[in-house]
């Protein structure tokens, strides 16, 4: 019950976050950080649309460990799927450096910001029953990657959502992508992205401190087979978990499974493929948990990585971002118009209820009535008219007056 109680009194703040996340296109463009006016020049719209959110819900960032963000050439990020503030999150920590590999059905579920997002190359989007054929897949990813300004691609290994307080097997689709490219990996493990919009607990959180984590880079070229690559990517993928969700941070609300417990999973692996997993514990990849780990403040890169947009993308942008803010214009004006039906509806009723005809059937039901009863009836009837009139002649009940007149089929067909 209590529990119930709790989604109840957090829903308001979630839904409204939710249609942030909707309507988030336009809103950046609105308040000037998604400039889809600029025609000239290099632009990162998707580091744009990730700052208003992180804006939007003031989260704030701290890293674990030495590593950082790889910012070379060609990468596939690997990162942990937790909810749906993954998206933009994930965006912020790889600085709009990779475009998001996500499901078409994440498209029906927002499709303007993931419809901006596809124009401008920020996201690709692929159904389960393509993947199918490999050769064919992998043909596909390449030109996507070609086509892009963006260079590395954002892949989340674990296949779906996961709010448990440990990392799952790694997927080998992508994984065998990146090994038949020989394309460099690293992983991204970010903790606390669950307190910040959460669609299975329904709460939205504001303020909250995230510990963001990046391995060191993962070359496929130094691995002869397949199956090795794989082996010692759990490892790393595991220790990064270990070690992000066993950081301490101060002021951070406290979630389920935020405290570290041990590396069983890469104790597991060391067991099964311990010639892949040696290198690593010789380079110190596997530790036990510790108690703290080296915290300090995110350091971004001031000036993002711009790309090069083609003349044609900018123009679909400037389009969809013109459209998209009047379709939230037209939203809002239609939510306020709804609104204002439905009080006006509420109070014809109370006024029908109030009116002669009622009166008389009510006392009609009550049975016999003295005169006096009937009168006292009449005469207040007839001074809310007389007061309703009196009130007629002012501005504001002129333009209500007005609106109830548009609102007369609505009312009719209420009655009816």
């Amino acid at each position: 019950m209590l529990q119930l109680a709790s989604k109840v009194l957090h829903f308001p703040a979630f839904a409204f976050s939710l249609s942030i996340l909707y309507w988030s296109l336009p809103l950046a463009a609105l308040t000037g950080r998604l400039q889809v006016c600029k025609l000239r020049g290099k632009r990162n719209d998707m580091t744009g649309w990730s700052s208003f959110m992180m804006e939007y819900f003031g989260m704030k960032f701290m890293k674990v460990g030495s590593n950082g963000l790889h910012r070379g050439d060609t990468c596939i990020y690997l990162a942990n799927h937790r909810c749906w503030a993954d998206f933009f999150v994930d965006t912020h920590v790889t600085e709009g450096r990779a475009m998001l590999l996500s499901r078409w059905a994440v498209f029906w579920v927002f499709p303007m910001f993931c419809l901006g997002a596809w124009v401008i190359r920020g996201v690709v989007l692929f159904k389960r029953c393509t993947i199918l054929d490999k050769e064919k897949f992998n043909a596909w990813l390449d030109n996507e990657l070609a086509t892009s300004p963006v260079p590395g691609l954002l892949v989340f290994p674990e296949g779906h959502r996961s709010l448990q307080p440990s990392g799952l097997p790694l997927k080998r689709g992508m994984l065998n992508y990146a090994f038949r490219r020989k394309l460099p990996v690293q992983v991204v493990i970010t903790r606390g992205k669950e307190g910040v919009l959460n669609e299975k607990t329904l709460r939205a959180g504001f303020g909250v401190t995230l510990a963001v984590g990046y391995s060191e880079l993962v070359e496929t070229r130094s691995f002869a087979t397949f199956d090795e690559f794989v082996a010692r990517l759990q490892v790393v993928w595991d220790a990064k978990w270990e070690e992000v969700y066993g950081a301490d941070l101060a002021g951070e609300p406290q979630t389920p499974g935020s405290r570290a417990r041990c590396h069983t999973a890469s104790v597991a692996m060391l067991e099964t493929h311990p010639a892949a997993a040696l290198p690593a514990v010789s380079c110190g990849v596997v530790s036990p948990c510790p108690e703290t780990s080296e915290l300090k403040a995110l350091d971004l890169q001031s000036a993002p990585l711009l790309h090069e947009y083609s003349s044609g993308i900018k123009l679909k942008q400037a389009l969809l971002g013109v459209l998209s803010v009047s379709l939230l214009a037209a939203t809002v004006a239609g939510s306020v118009w709804a609104a204002t039906a439905f009080v006006s509806l509420f109070t014809g009723v109370v006024k029908k209820v109030g009116s002669p005809a009622c009166v008389r059937r009510s006392s009609a039901r009550s049975g016999p009535e003295s005169s006096a009863n009937r009168t006292h009836a009449t005469r207040c009837v007839r001074t809310r008219r007389a007061q309703s009139v009196t009130s007629s002649a002012h501005p504001a009940s002129l333009s209500l007056s007005l609106l109830r007149a548009v609102l007369v089929p609505v009312r009719c067909c209420a009655e009816l």
